[in-house]
């Protein structure tokens, strides 16, 4: 879709732009580009301006022809305003590398954030970015377009980077071609910045692994790479440590990804800390200064700690290890054999002294009056008798039993990790045109959420 921007001017702006002269007040007041600029100039009425009304009269003469009827006039970037014109610019959207063309196709999205000028979605693991091989109906780009379409908005978008199929969390799309230079740029720059968190397997802080604190100064000329390593060294948060290894494609293979020696593969740098550590597993939080294609799979797998149901990097998979808060889930049982009735033992706690799950709290009755777990006992304020809850999902034949086992070796309540599990979690960004600062946040999917309440 076209982006419109129109600008006043005023008198302060005589001296900055060498008394009102076009070109200049696009570049300096609007921030346009100079091919921004070159492209409006052959569109139709691309620039114009609508003169101050005290003055219309007298710019009229012989100039009728390039008068719209909306009241616009066509002019040159070397012609002047004065003070309250207001200075009109069409960028044409031309589709570009955007997502004209695509398929629209009804589909359920979940708007984050939305404007003018670009729109924030939360994707669901499963789902495409767009369209490939095998799915060209079932994109989110797709589904974008038909909510676009609906919205009068044309169907044409720009996706700012992309996540893997199996990656939950933020996207951003622009809505013209102008918005996603500016947000590019804006990823070049480190201006746009995207936080993930991830399960990955052992425990980082254990390790002194492949990675070290801090850059060793003056070792990268990236335009964004300064401030990123100033953002990390100075944050209050602490613990964060850089991977920095070179990604290039394995041989052979369509799209697995692996650290080989410099200088072959493109610059790569993942920043990751630990926030909640276990024996076994581990919640950390990730920021990629590169965007390479599995950069955070391949950079945790190379260290040693892959995430955890990455079955192309070496991640294992719980329904087939079994495991749950570092604990062999058993036939019939949970956590190393101990039944529920009898030791009261969920995720390696006690439930009728701590009333925890997992190390959180439980409230609003957590556990009946005697203390047991037997005979539909209330557990975190569900039922667990029969065909019971557990954080909203439905266990059926993998549901905790009146005696208070798990059956068929479910994990963790019957959950499967059969994905990698990563999530783009936060993301800030600035306004294209509006220059104003965007907080964007996703709630952990179901998956995850529940897994990281065992670490």
């Amino acid at each position: 879709m076209d982006k419109v921007l129109t600008y006043v001017m005023k008198e302060e702006d005589l001296d900055s732009t060498a008394g009102g002269i076009v070109s200049k007040v696009l570049k300096g007041r609007l921030g346009l580009y100079a091919h921004e600029i070159s492209s409006a100039k052959f569109y139709p009425m691309g620039i114009a301006v609508k003169k101050a009304e005290k003055i219309w009269g007298a710019d009229l003469n012989g100039i009728k022809d390039s008068i719209s009827k909306e009241g616009w006039t066509s002019v040159t970037v070397k012609e002047r305003l004065r003070p309250g014109d207001i200075l009109r610019i069409i960028l044409p959207d031309g589709g570009g590398d955007g997502d004209k063309g695509i398929l629209s196709v009804a589909g359920d999205i979940r708007v984050l954030y939305e404007d003018p000028d670009l729109v924030a979605l939360d994707k669901p693991a499963g789902v495409v970015c767009h369209p490939s091989h095998g799915h060209y109906r079932d994109s989110l780009a797709n589904y974008l377009c038909f909510y676009l379409e609906q919205k009068g908005e044309g169907g044409v978008s720009h996706a700012i980077g992309r996540l893997d199929k199996d990656t939950s969390g933020i996207v951003v799309f622009a809505k013209n071609k102008a918005a996603a230079s500016r947000l590019f740029r804006q990823k070049d720059e480190g201006q746009f910045r995207k936080r993930y968190l991830a399960i990955v397997m052992g425990n980082p802080e254990l390790d002194p692994g492949r990675f070290r604190a801090v850059l060793e100064s003056g070792d990268r000329e990236r335009a964004g790479h300064a401030a990123f390593e100033a953002f990390f060294e100075d944050s209050a948060e602490g613990g964060w440590k850089v991977i920095d290894a070179p990604i290039g494609p394995v041989p052979g293979t369509l799209m697995k990804q692996q650290v080989v020696e410099p200088p072959l593969g493109k610059e790569a740098l993942t920043w990751f800390r630990v926030i909640s550590p276990g024996r076994n597993y581990s919640l950390i939080e990730v920021e990629i200064e590169t965007g390479r294609t599995h950069q955070i799979r391949v950079h945790m797998a190379w260290i040693g700690h892959p995430l955890l149901g990455d079955s192309m990097y070496g991640g294992i998979s719980l329904p087939e290890q079994g495991a749950c808060g570092g604990r062999d889930l058993e036939r019939g049982s949970m956590c190393v054999d101990q039944s529920l009735p009898e030791g009261h033992v969920y995720g390696g706690i006690s439930l009728p002294e701590q009333a925890a799950r997992g190390g959180l709290d439980l409230e609003r009755g957590a556990v009946s009056e005697e203390g047991s777990l037997e005979g539909g006992t209330v557990y975190g304020a569900r039922s667990l008798e029969g065909d019971s809850l557990y954080g909203d999902r439905h266990l059926e034949r993998n549901s905790v039993c009146a005696a208070g086992s798990l059956q068929e070796n479910s994990p963790c309540g019957g959950l499967r990790a059969d994905r990698a599990l990563l999530h783009a979690w936060k993301a800030r960004l600035i306004q294209p045109f509006e220059h104003g600062e965007i907080y964007l946040e996703s709630q952990l999917p179901e998956d995850m959420n529940l897994l990281s309440n065992f670490l």
